[in-house]
């Protein structure tokens, strides 16, 4: 299936061949480098301190004053110090870069180097390629010769759309084509990647208050960029990661829009159940988006604008995200797990010293324990500076499901609002990674914050059954067969000893 460039919404490409950049599209040149992007992707000019410019920001970055930056940022620093080594072991480029939140993706392009960095979560997704030195959103950019064509057994392996997989390790599902993941920037004049951060193991900080003002302070500060820049939408379900939000939206309540989607999720009863008793109570401008089939020709095109990299709940549901045609920002609840300990990867048992292979986290992912993941895996974890097991766990969601999975979806939707994670900020991330295990495990965190942000909030339990519902599945759970079965038995006895 062809697609025209003029669907890729949001998307971008740097390469110093011309000839790949779609004629569509605006076309920037720098340091021997060309770089279009869709009409629909802000970029900004890059400068430093004293003046010079450096590159280009592209997407949605906040300012660490709580302020969308457009048309142009500059960086408190000069250009000689760029790249000069800071004591955390990233360059003073790095370091400042890294105080913007929201969802971007960075090009510095001087004479001295070029480099493509992501955002903390990476959720302005990119991928690469070595043979034909190109970077660019999603591989629905990157031509297919033989060399770069789909890798049959890889694909068959990981069943896109069929399972709810995804390429990790840095793996798509071209061949010598790579996704480049957070905390890694992309040499463009050598086309190899390298970690800069972290550079050494994460100490845990006993100091949870730290954490606690970190993370609620980022979070507003995003959330006041976006209702003070357009219209804001926000997801409400029964879980954490929402509810925080909205304790942190507390001063911007009535101008945020909430909803819930009716999709596909196992959750979804529970979820508008919750999300309508919490707009009641507390006044949200709420509304509850209808479930919708998606036509089978847009779940074609969605797999294509993402380069057939992950399908799941967010591509059968597509279609309701498409129904929303106001230029606005989506807050979503990803990044948050890091804070608690994700169910799907912490294992009863677990503890720092808990011994961490690929074929743990690939089974704890329900991964298939194929080659390519595995040579890809152990490459990963040979170059992860971290010795504690549960802060591993932590970084392969961080690294390897978000900004593998969550993240390149995103490119799949072709309507105007722009998806913003607000957890995306390096100090809340770093914050998140550095809480006492046995904390994060409490999933302490996300509570503390609604205290101190909005108390009345936790008066509904979360992620819990309530009402008729909750009464109706402890009924059920009652008459299991196992259940069922010893009522029989007990009869059955009682029965035997009144005839005796």
């Amino acid at each position: 299936m062809e697609i025209n460039p003029t669907e890729l919404v949001r998307q971008f490409i740097i390469s110093p061949t011309k000839s790949y950049m779609p004629a569509t599209w605006p076309i920037r040149e720098k340091a021997g480098f060309y770089l279009a992007t869709h009409p629909s992707l802000p970029v900004l000019d890059v400068f430093t301190g004293d003046g010079a410019h450096i590159g280009y920001l592209m997407g949605w970055p906040i300012t660490p004053e709580g302020v969308l930056a457009r048309d142009s940022y500059t960086l408190h620093v000069r250009k000689d110090e760029l790249l000069s080594l800071t004591p955390s072991g990233e360059t003073r480029c790095e370091e400042t870069i890294y105080a913007l939140a929201g969802r971007w993706v960075f090009a510095l392009l001087t004479d001295e180097s070029c480099r493509l960095y992501l955002d903390p979560l990476g959720s302005q997704a990119a991928v690469y390629t070595p043979l034909l030195q190109i970077a660019s959103a999603t591989t629905a950019l990157i031509p297919r010769t033989p060399e770069t064509d789909y890798d049959e057994e890889l694909v068959a392996v990981i069943d896109i759309p069929n399972k709810d997989l995804w390429f990790p390790f840095g793996l798509t599902p071209r061949r010598s084509c790579h996704r480049l993941i957070p905390n890694y920037y992309l040499d463009l004049k050598k086309w190899t990647t390298h970690r800069h951060w972290p550079t050494t193991s994460l100490s845990e900080n006993p100091n949870t208050d730290d954490a606690v003002r970190t993370v609620a302070d980022s979070v507003k500060r995003l959330i006041h960029a976006a209702v003070t820049d357009r219209p804001v939408q926000c997801s409400v379900t029964a879980g954490l990661d929402t509810r925080m939000m909205i304790a942190c939206a507390h001063s911007e309540v009535h101008r945020v829009f909430f909803h819930t989607r009716d999709d596909y999720s196992w959750s979804t009863q529970r979820d508008v159940y919750v999300a309508k008793l919490i707009a009641r109570r507390f006044g949200l401008n709420y509304k509850l988006v209808p479930k919708a089939i998606t036509p089978e020709a847009d779940l074609a095109a969605w797999l294509e604008r993402t380069g057939h990299c992950v399908a799941g709940n967010a591509w059968r549901s597509s279609g309701m995200i498409d129904s929303f045609q106001q230029e606005s920002f989506f807050l979503t609840g990803i990044g948050g797990e890091i804070a608690r300990g994700y169910r799907s990867y912490w294992e009863v048992g677990d503890t720092p010293s808990t011994k961490i292979t690929v074929p743990l986290l690939l089974k704890r992912s329900k991964m298939p324990l194929h080659k390519d993941l595995l040579e890809a895996g152990e490459r990963w974890l040979a170059e992860l500076p971290i010795t504690d097991g549960l802060v591993t766990l932590d970084f392969y969601l961080l690294e390897q499901r978000i900004p593998c999975y969550s993240s390149p979806g995103r490119y799949g939707y072709i309507s105007p609002p722009v998806m913003i994670y607000p957890y995306t900020h390096r100090a809340s991330i770093e914050a998140m990674l550095r809480l006492p295990w046995e904390y994060k495990g409490r999933e302490q965190l996300h509570k503390d914050i609604i205290a101190q942000e909005w108390p009345e909030l936790l008066s509904i339990p979360v992620n819990e059954d309530m009402g008729w519902r909750r009464i109706k599945n402890q009924t059920r759970r009652l008459f299991t067969t196992e259940s069922m079965k010893r009522m029989a038995r007990g009869i059955l006895r009682r029965t035997v000893r009144a005839r005796r």
